[in-house]
């Protein structure tokens, strides 16, 4: 009998078998409020490495981070040149449905000292995975590494 007649049935959820998987099914399973038509504001965190300066902002949905992200690696790869570019990562993002409130928290996330925004980060992304590949549903997800990106990992690995 179809699942469709059964009032009863409810299908199992396939669990993800690598740690990978179980990652990105846990980051996704978080992000899944973000993008909805009534969240207005996102404050994100961006990085190059875990080590490096981090870039805190605000912004009105994940097409404007996007676009801010390829802009700096196009203005990097025209100062630096191809083989010092390395592109900015979204690893940690809050919503708010008022701009004031965004940017107050972004304001707060500035002020605090770098260990203790890597602590949020940790929390929020403990493998620090691109959370705009994930949000795009690339087949592969780059990490953010201690010095600098890792090279991609396939989404099936």
């Amino acid at each position: 009998m179809p699942s469709s007649f059964n009032p009863y049935y409810t299908p199992m959820k396939a669990t993800p078998c690598s740690p990978f998987e179980q990652a990105k099914a846990h980051m996704l399973d978080r992000l899944s409020s973000h993008g909805r038509p009534d969240s207005t504001h996102i404050t994100y965190l961006l990085a190059h490495a875990r080590r490096a300066t981090y870039y805190i902002d605000v912004a009105r949905d994940f097409r404007e981070v996007y676009r801010f992200t390829r802009e700096n690696c196009d203005q990097q790869r025209r100062l630096l040149g191809d083989r010092q570019t390395s592109r900015l990562r979204l690893v940690w993002c809050e919503e708010f449905h008022d701009e004031a409130e965004a940017r107050q928290r972004c304001t707060e996330l500035g002020a605090l000292p770098h260990a203790w925004q890597r602590r949020l980060v940790d929390q929020f992304n403990p493998d620090w995975l691109d959370l705009d590949e994930l949000l795009i549903g690339f087949p592969w997800i780059s990490c953010v590494g201690e010095r600098g990106p890792t090279p991609f990992t396939l989404a099936d690995e």
